[in-house]
């Protein structure tokens, strides 16, 4: 009861204008964790941190979905929160039909809040939707494509693997044990539109890149 006289005095505080969200980008946003309730079946839970100034709140945020490296779905979600504020973390609830994760588990979730929507890895990285840098340095071209994505490194790749994903999250290429320093990706068969680029070494580093794909 208590838990939902704050909530409600929360939704009344945003509506009544005393409390304004602020511009935020996905990049504000990471998926710490992602774990299986230990005593209810069939629950998961989703830990995300929100970055930013002290003032930022989003509102109605919730993990739509889940879907693995194999572009799977593996959870889902419904809205369960009236917002959250920035430098917090925050849990998740969804429901999945996975009985275990692997300690290398990887996904992509789709992220809700206000009228905004994010694809977000996990594991976490730098910046989710804007180019991120690691220790892996990579050039991606032409961008945007309308055939043969290439992408290229200092230093061949090494049981790399490459991923291209959706807005939806959902794996649309996958290229497993490259060992080129280039890479072509053929890019003709995907509808025209924005997908995410994550390519991954054998070290774990990963990048995250944003493509277009034109006609």
């Amino acid at each position: 009861m208590k838990s939902l006289f704050l909530l409600l005095l929360l939704f009344t505080i945003i509506h009544q204008g005393k409390l304004w969200a602020q511009p935020v980008e996905c990049s504000s946003f990471c998926v710490e964790n992602i774990w299986l309730d230990t005593v209810e079946p069939g629950i998961l839970y989703v830990t995300i941190h929100f970055t930013g100034d002290s003032n930022a709140f989003i509102n109605y945020p919730y993990v739509s979905e889940i879907s693995d490296v194999n572009g799977e779905n593996v959870a889902t979600g419904t809205l369960n929160f009236f917002g959250q504020f920035a430098n917090t973390s925050q849990d998740y609830q969804m429901t999945t039909w996975l009985d275990s994760l692997d300690e290398d588990f990887s996904a992509i979730l789709l992220f809700f809040y206000d009228t905004v929507y994010c694809v977000l890895p996990y594991p976490c990285l730098t910046s989710s939707v804007t180019d991120s840098q690691d220790e892996l340095q990579i050039a991606v071209y032409p961008n945007p494509v309308s055939s043969e994505l290439i992408i290229e490194t200092e230093k061949s790749f090494e049981d790399a693997v490459v991923h291209v994903f959706s807005l939806a999250g959902q794996l649309v290429i996958k290229l497993d044990q490259v060992h080129e320093s280039s890479i072509r990706v053929d890019c003709s068969g995907l509808v025209p539109g924005m997908y995410y680029l994550r390519t991954i070494d054998a070290n774990g580093n990963a990048i995250v890149k944003k493509i277009t794909k034109i006609h």
